[in-house]
């Protein structure tokens, strides 16, 4: 938790230069209309890094009011450990070690109303603008821009959502404890950048519902482009046995002939053995009849002898 130990002011607004002690935890300014206290309201704002003030004031107007060459808005900030540890509030920007870090803004006039912004994070109770014998000013190096000096106030704590409370216009805050819970709620979570997360996430959310609604509608046309090659493979398959069975039908119709030829010879030899076998037979019957014939004869000689 950052708190403030006093706030230093040099031709800001009505003011010349004045000092104002904000230790122990001071939370109220209190004063007549026009004493000054929006001023010191808006000087702290600037010197946590808001670039406008709202409600129609600017920074050129605060220094428009004593139109110095040079003016600054100076903020001691309390760097002491926290309770029970060694580690101080600007740790996390290092070369910090001192009890009190100075942030300041010196501004510096460019032409007749336009000022020059320097900002600085210093280590102790350091005045960046020395005042000379001569009566001019001599601006120490600048610490660096002002989105360079957010972002290291950012790094303590200090970031756009504290700024964004801060620079609240007037009276909203207090109206906050007027409102119901819901506009409450929606003015909180606008305030702390919370609106924008829950908006990403909600349409995050959505984007996820599309993106699965995109990825079912995909696995469906998957399942049915896997259905259909599926059912390409088995025509394929089939295909592949038609051709198969056309091969071997065109090879057995090329080899009837040759088939119904070997056939032919077969039947043909068969026939010839069985030619040669029943001549054979013949002759053998022939030449038993003439044996016979010869024996008939032979009989008969044989009786007419007798």
């Amino acid at each position: 938790m950052i708190s403030f130990d006093r706030l230093e002011l040099m031709n800001w607004d009505i003011q010349s230069h004045q000092v104002l002690p904000l230790a122990h935890g001071v939370t109220l300014l209190t004063g007549e209309n026009g004493s000054g206290k929006t001023s010191v309201l808006d000087a702290i704002k600037v010197v946590l890094g808001a670039g406008s003030l709202g409600d129609q004031r600017s920074i050129r107007s605060y220094l428009a009011k004593q139109s110095q060459p040079v003016a600054m808005i100076r903020m001691l900030v309390d760097n002491r450990p926290v309770d029970g540890t060694r580690r101080r509030p600007f740790d996390p920007l290092g070369a910090h070690s001192r009890d009190l870090v100075t942030l300041a803004v010196v501004f510096r006039a460019d032409g007749e109303n336009d000022y020059n912004k320097e900002y600085f994070i210093l280590d102790g109770d350091v005045v960046p603008i020395e005042r000379l014998r001569s009566g001019r000013a001599r601006i120490h190096v600048p610490e660096g821009t002002r989105q360079e000096y957010r972002e290291r106030l950012k790094r303590v704590g200090i970031g756009d959502q504290y700024r964004k409370l801060l620079c609240r216009p007037q009276g909203q805050i207090a109206s906050f404890c007027k409102k119901g819970g819901t506009e409450l709620f929606d003015d909180l979570y606008d305030i702390i950048g919370g609106r924008s997360v829950l908006e990403r996430w909600q349409e995050s959310l959505r984007e996820l519902g599309r993106q699965q609604r995109e990825q079912a509608g995909a696995q469906q046309e998957l399942e049915a482009a896997r259905r259909q090659l599926d059912e390409l493979g088995r025509r394929v398959q089939r295909f592949r046995e038609y051709e198969g069975l056309a091969e071997r039908l065109g090879a057995a119709r090329a080899a009837g002939p040759y088939v119904e030829l070997r056939s032919a010879r077969r039947a043909v030899s068969d026939a010839e053995a069985r030619v040669v076998s029943a001549a054979s037979d013949l002759d053998a019957a022939v030449a038993a009849r003439d044996a016979a014939r010869q024996q008939r004869r032979q009989a008969a000689q044989a009786a007419e002898q007798l």
